[in-house]
């Protein structure tokens, strides 16, 4: 490996300390993930995702991205995720930010995260704004038949038999706060 502007021990000491991050960050203890979106409502395929994941790592980030088409339900999706989350007590972590800048997501969390889900649309901007963080990696949510959108059910929102059925319970109470902030 050579550099234009370091010298050999540059080199190991950079080399030395990649190695050291890599195995920090595989600690027990040291594996979060970051799961990020709007969740204009929350569906059973972001809580189901959302559950896999405090499977898979040790601690998961849930970003609320709030934009100004979505400001007027920030306390209401708020509200959605902490009540559906709350069964997950402190291995989930839910913050709010008003944009999907990874980095400083990310760089404001209070723990490490090594991974990232994104659905199929978002994983090429991911891998972009990742490319020079060590050892992230992206994983991409493969979506199923049976995976309904949050665009659906606000789409049938006066149904509330649908959204019964494409939500997780622990929202369905909300339900008539819901339909009023869709209708």
């Amino acid at each position: 490996y050579k550099h234009s502007k370091k010298n050999e021990t540059n080199i190991k000491d950079d080399i030395e300390l990649n190695v050291k991050t890599l195995i920090l960050k595989s600690l027990k203890g040291n594996n979060g993930c970051l799961v990020l979106g709007k969740f204009r409502v929350l569906t059973k395929a972001h809580f189901n995702l959302i559950k896999l994941a405090t499977k898979e790592f040790d601690k998961v980030l849930v970003c609320l991205v709030t934009s100004k088409d979505t400001k007027e339900t920030e306390d209401l999706r708020l509200r959605m995720l902490e009540v559906a989350l709350k069964q997950f007590g402190n291995k989930v972590q839910i913050v709010k930010h008003n944009n999907g800048n990874l980095l400083r997501i990310i760089s404001n969390a209070d723990f490490n995260i090594n991974a990232v889900y994104a659905g199929s649309d978002r994983i090429s901007d991911y891998e972009k704004q990742l490319k020079n963080m060590l050892g992230m990696k992206v994983k991409e949510l493969n979506r199923t038949d049976e995976d309904i959108s949050a665009t659906k059910v606000i789409a049938n929102i006066n149904n509330e038999k649908y959204f019964n059925a494409n939500t997780p319970k622990e929202i369905h109470f909300l339900y008539p706060d819901i339909l009023k902030a869709y209708s």
